[in-house]
């Protein structure tokens, strides 16, 4: 009799962790859309405002230094 229990407790408890890993599955599948999603919508957000600038010959610009090697060459 006590076989009997413990066989079918082994089931369900290998049910629920097959239902668990696919439910946890499901979730990130759906985290990742939405995330997808969500960048799309940002992407589109983003170009509305977005203007190309062509810069010419000879125009002012600023210019973030930060990156910029300036040491002088003796």
């Amino acid at each position: 009799m006590k076989d009997l229990l413990q066989s079918e407790n082994d089931v369900t408890l290998a049910e629920f962790a097959k239902n668990f890993a696919k439910e946890r599955q499901e979730i990130v599948e759906r985290a990742r859309q939405n995330l997808k999603e969500a960048q799309a919508r940002q992407k589109e957000y983003y170009g509305r405002k977005r203007r190309q600038v062509v810069f010419k010959e000879g125009d002012l610009v600023l210019l973030d230094t930060k990156n910029l090697p300036l040491k002088t060459v003796n």
